[in-house]
């Protein structure tokens, strides 16, 4: 059975995939690529509209205490804190790691399809929209709640990711050369 946390997840997800998806036509009509577009529109904004909608919506624990849902007050505060510390440190980190891999499979598939010169409406954008879903479920939503919303201190983790973060660089810009 899913956790209230889960269902809520989820929720925070489609709202801000489809306003990620909104800014992202957007985007294409004030005259960026459709790929320049869906990436801005979903791993930067939304990434953020998400972060936001998290801590308001989906964050039960705040430090040691069980915030209820219905203390936006106590969420909002928590959140406009939350840009001077740790955490949002620690999400934009899951944001920089997100977008490199999701990048990378973004080209790959990309260039599978123009190899076998699959083209559609829209194509780069419900590519881009399928990577960001699988990588969510992957491991993003996971990484974002189990690390970069924790505000205990857990050195381990905290280098497992920027160990991850230093190799997807590295990875990423050599195969950019």
């Amino acid at each position: 059975m899913w956790a209230v946390q889960d269902v809520r997840t989820i929720v925070v997800t489609i709202i801000s995939g489809t306003v990620a998806w909104i800014l992202n036509l957007l985007g294409m009509y004030v005259g960026l690529s459709e790929k320049q577009s869906s990436i801005i529109a979903f791993y930067i904004f939304g990434s953020l509209i998400a972060y936001v909608l998290d801590i308001v919506l989906v964050k039960d624990v705040f430090g040691t205490v069980n915030i209820p849902l219905s203390d936006l007050a106590y969420r909002f505060n928590w959140l406009l804190r939350s840009f001077i510390t740790p955490v949002f440190l620690r999400f934009i980190m899951t944001i920089l790691l997100d977008t490199i891999i999701g990048m990378s499979i973004l080209t790959y598939v990309l260039q599978l399809l123009d190899r076998y010169n699959i083209h559609f409406g829209m194509r780069d954008t419900i590519c881009s929209a399928m990577v960001a879903v699988f990588t969510f479920f992957l491991y993003n939503n996971t990484l974002r709640f189990a690390w970069a919303y924790n505000e205990e201190y857990n050195p381990l983790l905290d280098i497992v990711v920027l160990a991850w973060v230093t190799l997807a660089l590295m990875i990423f810009t050599t195969k950019r050369q």
